[in-house]
């Protein structure tokens, strides 16, 4: 898989990424008329918008054979009280559901933890939803662990969405 910088360009198929894997991966989690009513032309404009400003963070698409398969977004940890400098957070990974369990969550996985290594990130968290064990199962297998920290999101779900935090200590 070739992992390379998002683009704005890139936008309408971060959306078509975005929604096809939450309609897929959420169902029962998140609200589904939330779910349902995901519409691509606003996430598109949504994602426009946010590679078109600089941003602390970093989105990255992989493709395979020029075909986008997935993305990711990472970098200084958005949590309240925790130092920016050291500690990274990943804050989005989708990848398309024809694609899952073929190893390119972990290749994105691999990219961003060497380089938030490599600008001395100590620490890399991530927030899950409770009741998604197929997420949580897979950023164990990769040494992420339950900080046990929990907290209630209704920014993006309508309805409260409980996420617990993970997180992975990395070696300098």
């Amino acid at each position: 898989m070739n992992i390379q910088l998002a683009t704005a360009e890139d936008a309408p198929t971060l959306a078509q990424i975005h929604v096809t894997t939450w309609q897929t991966a959420y169902v029962g989690m998140i609200d589904s008329d939330y779910l349902n009513n995901l519409d691509v032309s606003k996430i598109t404009s949504d994602w426009q918008n946010a590679l078109s400003k600089p941003s602390p963070g970093i989105t990255v698409i992989g493709k395979q054979d020029d075909h986008a398969i997935g993305f990711a977004v990472y970098g200084p940890t958005r949590d309240e009280g925790v130092d920016k400098t050291k500690t990274a957070e990943l804050v989005a990974l989708n990848v398309l559901p024809d694609y899952w369990r073929h190893g390119y969550g972990k290749e994105f996985v691999s990219h961003i933890l060497n380089d938030v290594t490599s600008q001395g990130y100590q620490d890399v968290t991530l927030w899950v939803i409770r009741e998604n064990e197929r997420a949580r199962r897979f950023y164990e297998a990769l040494g992420f662990v339950d900080d046990n920290t929990e907290k209630q999101e209704t920014r993006l779900t309508i309805k409260p969405v409980f996420t617990l935090r993970y997180r992975k200590f990395l070696i300098h």
